[in-house]
């Protein structure tokens, strides 16, 4: 399989695609034993190891517990309230599959999810439910939703009102998956079936998802298609598809990978 990696401004497709060069940076700072006299050193310390960048790193990885990385000092630090199988009142049967997500446009806020969380009821043979919690980096709880069967790709819409999820009611089918739009209190607002789950919201309530070797964009704050941006057949070849994107932070560009047989 061929993967390639382009930009291209949104709303002007008749320039040129220029290739993206991403370049992954990374830092590592070292420690010390300290004074062994045990005497206070009193010039300043510049505890930074990365000069000049701001913000924080948060890891998407699976798995229980959340970590947030200061980026200036690299520092990581455990969320708190995020040892989420010993919580059983939020997940009573304690053997949950956990996935995190960064919340767009918020640099406090995050997304976790578990599936199987707990039953439908206390019946054992109940259907398994998947969990869905807001938190924010102090591990206070804002929002949960709980939904019957397995969820994935969690999303918090930019104004914080809706959440998106892809919903499997039928796992012997995995490419008959459900779109759907959520309010935070458990409101369906709009679904659709979809195969793939390359998503990402527009600050204006838009969804867009990838379909082959075109780009969706759907009606505010639903899953109803509005337009399509195709890809040029001369440039790329139609047995193949849109693997992954992301929008600029200015939400005028896309980069994306394009994948090939």
């Amino acid at each position: 399989m061929e993967d390639f990696r382009f930009t291209f401004p949104l709303g002007v497709f008749d320039r040129a695609f220029a290739i993206l060069l991403l370049v992954m940076l990374s830092g590592c700072g070292g420690s010390s034993d300290g004074d062994s006299t045990g005497e206070i050193d009193p010039s300043p310390v510049d505890e930074s190891v990365n000069p000049g960048l701001s913000g924080h790193l948060f890891s998407e990885s699976s798995g229980e517990y959340a970590y947030v990385v200061d980026v200036p000092t690299g520092i990581a630090r455990l969320i708190p309230n995020t040892d989420w199988e010993s919580q059983d009142d939020r997940i009573p049967q304690g053997v949950a599959q956990f996935y995190k997500r960064m919340v767009q446009n918020r640099n406090d806020q995050f997304l976790s999810y578990a599936i199987y969380c707990k039953g439908e009821n206390e019946d054992p043979l109940a259907e398994d439910l998947s969990c869905i919690f807001l938190q924010d980096f102090n591990g206070n709880y804002l929002a949960q939703l709980d939904l019957l069967h397995d969820v994935y790709e969690a999303q918090l819409s930019p104004d914080g009102k809706y959440i998106t999820v892809f919903r499997d009611f039928n796992s012997a089918y995995p490419d008959e998956e459900w779109l759907e739009i959520f309010t935070l209190n458990g409101t369906l607002i709009s679904d659709r079936k979809l195969s793939s789950r390359t998503l990402q919201w527009l600050n204006s309530g838009r969804l867009v998802f990838a379909n082959r070797t075109q780009f969706v964009f759907t009606k505010p704050i639903s899953t109803d298609g509005e337009y399509t941006l195709t890809l040029p057949s001369q440039t790329f070849p139609t047995d193949g598809w849109i693997q992954d994107f992301d929008i600029s932070a200015d939400q005028t560009q896309i980069v994306f990978t394009y994948a090939t047989e």
